[in-house]
């Protein structure tokens, strides 16, 4: 997941089978202020948008694809 998540940007990372990392996550995501709460969100909603979008992917996918093309070849 630390591909996805940056720690206390735009989500928690915790360590696997650790019931205490997963507590402080919580923690952190319960008490946090509601504006940093709100920043988190936002910027989560940003990167997915930015990162993972059907569009982004397509974009990816067809860039990809013109790579491995032959020369002169189109889709």
């Amino acid at each position: 997941m630390t591909e996805v998540i940056d720690d206390g940007v735009n989500g928690y990372i915790f360590k696997k089978d650790s019931p205490e990392s997963l507590s402080i996550a919580l923690l952190k995501a319960l008490f946090s202020e509601k504006r940093v709460s709100t920043e988190l969100i936002d910027s989560a909603y940003r990167k997915m948008i930015d990162v993972y979008s059907w569009n982004r992917i397509g974009q990816s996918l067809y860039t990809d694809y013109l790579k491995v093309l032959p020369p002169g070849s189109s889709l």
